[in-house]
């Protein structure tokens, strides 16, 4: 896994797939692309205010950008804000159909936020990457029946251009396509600094991992 999150951060960002909700994976005979590439209809149709621009990820070690956005509950959330603990970061939408995304990602934020509650350590974020239809009460309906408490664990939605900076910001990318929301899969870790800590692409990352380096991260 460490060779792929290097590999990762050195091409600073994501492929997107051409299935829904899919980031690159690798192994089971796929051939290899260097993260970080877009596929010729990613390319075509990731441009613009609204969207997130390639190449624009931030390395470890770099302050990670500010932002403001609207949680579950309505109210405003900034990066800022979290200093002094560290903030777990990944892209979801709440309509997404491929079982081995999104709702994947949310069981393992699930069992992470589990572990999280029980250390007293940590934040977790899920920003959408749909905004169109996952406003605050939809993400709301969406986190009360996955167990996140609000306090803990935020679901942001907002602006399309503001969410597409915070998407960059770390090497994700995502188009509508035939109903659908085609996005990199990611999760990052700031530390209490507000720094990138460690960010892993696709699927391949467990809760253990994200906690340690959680963990790590508020050791400094």
């Amino acid at each position: 896994m460490k060779g792929v999150v290097a590999t990762a951060l050195a091409a600073g960002g994501l492929l997107l797939s051409g299935g829904a909700c899919r980031a690159r994976e690798e192994g089971a005979g796929a051939a290899y692309v260097p993260p970080g590439t877009v596929t010729a209809p990613a390319a075509a149709a990731a441009t613009g205010p609204a969207l997130p621009e390639p190449n624009k990820g931030i390395a470890v070690g770099d302050a990670a950008p500010d932002f403001a956005l609207t949680d579950q509950t309505g109210k405003t959330v900034r990066l800022s804000q979290m200093r002094g603990e560290p903030v777990a970061i990944t892209f979801v939408y709440t309509r997404c159909p491929d079982a081995t995304a999104c709702p994947m990602t949310m069981a393992k934020f699930a069992k992470l936020n589990a572990a999280l509650t029980r250390e007293k350590l940590g934040r977790l974020l899920a920003v959408t990457v749909d905004p169109e239809n996952d406003t605050p009460a939809v993400l709301a309906d969406y986190a009360s029946k996955i167990g996140a408490e609000p306090e803990r664990w935020k679901f942001l939605t907002g602006d399309p251009r503001a969410l597409a900076r915070v998407a960059e910001n770390f090497g994700v990318l995502y188009y509508a396509d035939h109903g659908k929301i085609v996005h990199g899969q990611a999760v990052a870790v700031v530390d209490p600094d507000g720094k990138l800590a460690a960010i892993y692409y696709g699927s391949d990352w467990e809760p253990e991992q994200i906690l340690k380096d959680l963990e790590k991260a508020r050791k400094g």
